[in-house]
C-alpha cells in the first residue's frame, strides 16, 4: 500500500498478507518451553492481538510446515502465550496426531530432557487452539503433574479415535469438565485418568 508521508511524497510499504493456516508443531513447542530462561506456570493459546504488549518473543518459529504461517511463544512474567506472529488474529491448529502434545514420548526419545518445564505448568488455556483435525489425543497431557487448571471447553473431538492416557498422572487436577467432548468415534480410552489422584469432580 502507499502512504503519504509529507509534501506529496508517497512511500510504498509492503505488508504481508496473513497465512491461510497456522498449525503448531508439537515437538518445536516443547523445545521452546524447555528453553525458557525463567519459570512459567501458565500456558495460553491466543490470537495475535491478545498477546500482552510487554510480552517478549522467545524461541524459534514453531509452525508445523512451510505452508503454515509463523507461530511464536511470547512470555510475560510467568505466563506464556502461543500466537500467530505479527499480531495476526487467526486460529491456531493442532496436528492430526496430537499424541504427547504436552508430554514426552520416552519410548521414542529416551534421552530427551525437556519434561521438567512442562511439568511446572499449573494452568493451560486452549481458547484459540482448534482441534477439529485431531484424530489422536493419546497421552496429550500425560505427566503434567503440576496442572491444576485445564480449560478444554473449546476442544473439538469429533474426529478423535484415541484418548488413551490423555490425562494420566495429572496428579494436581481436582476437577475436569469434559462435557463438550464428542466421543462418538473414540475406540481407545484405556487409562485415560490413571494416576489422577487428586481428581474429585469429573463432568462428562
Amino acid at each position: 500500500k502507499s502512504v503519504n508521508v509529507t509534501n506529496g511524497i508517497s512511500v510504498k510499504v509492503s505488508v504481508a498478507a496473513p497465512a491461510s493456516d497456522y498449525t503448531i508443531d508439537k515437538t518445536k513447542l516443547k523445545i521452546v518451553l524447555q528453553d525458557l530462561q525463567t519459570h512459567a506456570t501458565a500456558l495460553h493459546f491466543v490470537t495475535g492481538s491478545n498477546v500482552p504488549k510487554d510480552a517478549a518473543r522467545v524461541g524459534e518459529d514453531i509452525k508445523a510446515n512451510k505452508e503454515s504461517g509463523s507461530i511464536f511463544a511470547y512470555q510475560e512474567g510467568h505466563n506464556i502465550y502461543i500466537a500467530p506472529a505479527d499480531h495476526v488474529d487467526a486460529q491456531l491448529h493442532a496436528q492430526a496426531d496430537s499424541s504427547y502434545f504436552l508430554s514426552i514420548n520416552y519410548r521414542d526419545y529416551p534421552n530427551i530432557g525437556y519434561a521438567s518445564r512442562i511439568e511446572e505448568l499449573e494452568t493451560i488455556k486452549c481458547d484459540n487452539l482448534d482441534t477439529s483435525r485431531v484424530t489422536n489425543m493419546s497421552n496429550m497431557f500425560y505427566g503434567c503433574k503440576s496442572l491444576s487448571s485445564l480449560d478444554l471447553s473449546s476442544f473439538n473431538t469429533s474426529k478423535v479415535t484415541n484418548m488413551e492416557r490423555m490425562f494420566c498422572d495429572c496428579k494436581s487436577l481436582s476437577s475436569l469438565d469434559l462435557s463438550s467432548f464428542n466421543t462418538s468415534k473414540v475406540e481407545k480410552m484405556d487409562s485415560m485418568f490413571e494416576g489422577c489422584s487428586g481428581l474429585t469432580s469429573l463432568n462428562m
